[in-house]
């Protein structure tokens, strides 16, 4: 399973990023080459969005959307992934209370 998001860092890996919540890639950390390579011809390229949509039964794989495509990815492949967390774009604006 994936570790607890870290409070002082605005990056998460994928794999941390709860169902149906967004993100913008911000780097792919892969050990391989191949696996970077892979990953960056699927869409994980840095600056792309990415929804993580669900996650199988057992942990893995997770299903993500990634430009307009849905992409099932293992976990481990996901733990490359660091994304920077946003609000989903249906969800309402919190605005900052007037003083």
């Amino acid at each position: 399973m994936s570790s607890p998001r870290d409070p002082n860092s605005d990056e998460a890996a994928l794999c941390q990023l709860s169902n149906g919540e967004e993100g913008l890639i911000s780097r792919v950390s892969a050990a391989s080459p191949e696996l970077k390579r892979r990953l960056y011809a699927l869409g994980f390229v840095p600056g792309a969005s990415v929804t993580k949509l669900r996650v199988a039964p057992l942990g893995d794989p997770l299903q993500v959307r990634v430009g307009g495509s849905s992409v099932s990815i293992r976990a481990r492949e996901a733990a490359a992934i660091l994304v920077q967390p946003r609000p989903p774009s249906n969800a309402p604006l919190q605005q900052k209370p007037s003083l």
